[in-house]
């Protein structure tokens, strides 16, 4: 994997836009993963769960094996992610109005 900042290094004027779309993607994964490790430096934290709709984009299961290998951390998905958010909002709201 290469690093962030050399994701357009190599881009060609003619670069088609699926491919532009791709490094966009990977981009914006990369940064996620790299700010979710960056903010737990020096607190022991190495495994991180990711939720919302962009653990659905297939990327996901190339970015972030990739990162857990290079950082020795460990990113779960776990099954229905992208409604974690809405179960979360449902069960505060279900709680503070007991």
């Amino acid at each position: 994997m290469n690093a962030t900042a050399s994701l357009f290094s190599n881009a060609k004027a003619n670069a088609s836009r699926e491919d532009i779309a791709m490094g966009l993607i990977w981009m914006v994964l990369q940064s996620i993963g790299s700010a979710t490790i960056l903010s737990s430096l020096e607190s022991g934290i190495k495994d991180f769960v990711l939720i919302g709709n962009l653990t659905l984009l297939p990327q996901c299961r190339e970015v972030f094996p990739a990162m857990e290998k290079l950082y020795g951390v460990r990113f779960r998905i776990p099954k229905y992610s992208e409604f974690c958010t809405a179960i979360g909002a449902a069960l505060d709201y279900k709680r503070q109005a007991k």
